[in-house]
C-alpha cells in the first residue's frame, strides 16, 4: 500500500512500523508491516508530508521489499487500487491519469 499522505493523527497503518527514511521512487517513506485478514499488508507512508502529484513505476516498491524485507521476488499482483481512505469527514481523489502494464 502506498500513503501520500503523512499521518497527522492517531491513525494508523495496519500494524507496527519496521523501517524508516526508506528512498523509493524520490520519496522518502516509513515502512509498515502487519496483518488484514488473511495476509500481510505491506505500507508505504509518505515520511516528508503530503505528496499531492505522484508519478512513479511500482517495480521500484516491489524491488526494494524483495531486496530489503524478504519478500520473495516469485510473490505477483494481485490487484491494484486506487482510493481514499477517510477516518473523519470527507476526502477527494482527482486523478487525471492512471495507468498500469505489468511485465
Amino acid at each position: 500500500m502506498l500513503r501520500r499522505g503523512a499521518e497527522r493523527s492517531r491513525i494508523q497503518p495496519v500494524g507496527s512500523q519496521i523501517a524508516s527514511g526508506v528512498s523509493v521512487a524520490g520519496h522518502t517513506w516509513n515502512l509498515w508491516r502487519g496483518p488484514n485478514t488473511n495476509w500481510q499488508v505491506i505500507s508505504f507512508v509518505s515520511a516528508s508530508g503530503d505528496i499531492t502529484s505522484f508519478s512513479a513505476d511500482l517495480k521500484e516498491f516491489f524491488n526494494y521489499l524483495v531486496a530489503n524485507q524478504g519478500v520473495a521476488a516469485t510473490q505477483y499482483v494481485q490487484a491494484i487500487q486506487s482510493g481514499t481512505e477517510p477516518f473523519t469527514g470527507s476526502a477527494v481523489l482527482v486523478t487525471n491519469n492512471y495507468s498500469v502494464s505489468l511485465q
